[in-house]
């Protein structure tokens, strides 16, 4: 129960300075994130908790209402990507997605697209990204990622104990995982080192309980032969 409080002590705050970044991926993909983790824990609770937060989330900050409803207007030919960007990212995406024709194996090379189209941007995509930058080679090595972490994220699920904190972290790499690939499909996730790092440090974590754990008799083998002559 400390430790639980702890954590809500931190998460309050979070919460807020989240919202205040007006980041709509962000925002989808800690809400993503955090709907995995109540699915899985079957917490009903959990999901009535977050949808009160949204409401007042919204309802104190009101630019992220805002923010979310400019995704429902529409973007003039040319415009800048300020308003509707998903609308921007889909005409975006067409163009860069014919870079790719000058190299479709091994592609234009790292962070060239943005050196090669006028509006000078990154993709907002990283599977168009790899696809674009590092062809066929560099997509499937990133889908290989993408499968990887989810299948960590289950494996590390189905050995961990039905209660515990093993269990805990299981879910919730699977949760971030989840998050990570949705959020990769609408920004430049891959190049975000700060959220590479805390991604990695939850898979190590999630790696640990993937380990099986040793039968009893090695176990007790094993600690015979340490306390031998």
């Amino acid at each position: 129960r400390r430790a639980r409080l702890g954590l809500a002590v931190l998460l309050g705050p979070a919460l807020v300075f989240l919202l205040l970044t007006n980041t709509r991926s962000a925002i989808l993909g800690a809400a993503i994130g955090l709907i995995v983790v109540a699915v899985l824990q079957r917490s009903l609770r959990m999901l009535v908790a977050l949808g009160l937060a949204g409401a007042v989330g919204i309802a104190l900050v009101p630019a992220v209402g805002e923010r979310f409803a400019l995704l429902a207007e529409e973007r003039a030919v040319g415009g800048g990507p300020t308003g509707n960007t998903l609308e921007w990212r889909f005409g975006y995406w067409t163009e860069v997605l014919t870079l790719a024709n000058q190299n479709p194996v091994t592609g234009i090379g790292p962070n060239m697209t943005q050196r090669q189209t006028d509006e000078a941007k990154k993709p907002h995509n990283d599977f168009l990204r790899a696809y674009v930058e590092t062809g066929v080679v560099g997509l499937l090595a990133y889908l290989a990622l993408v499968v990887l972490m989810i299948r960590t994220g289950l494996v590390a699920l189905r050995r961990a104990p039905p209660r515990g904190f093993a269990r805990g972290v299981a879910i919730g790499f699977l949760g971030c995982a989840i998050a990570f690939v949705a959020v990769s499909a609408v920004s430049n996730v891959i190049s975000n080192v700060v959220t590479l790092w805390y991604l990695v440090a939850f898979a190590a974590v999630a790696g640990a309980v993937c380990r099986p754990a040793p039968r009893p008799a090695v176990a007790a083998a094993a600690g015979g032969s340490a306390g031998g002559p």
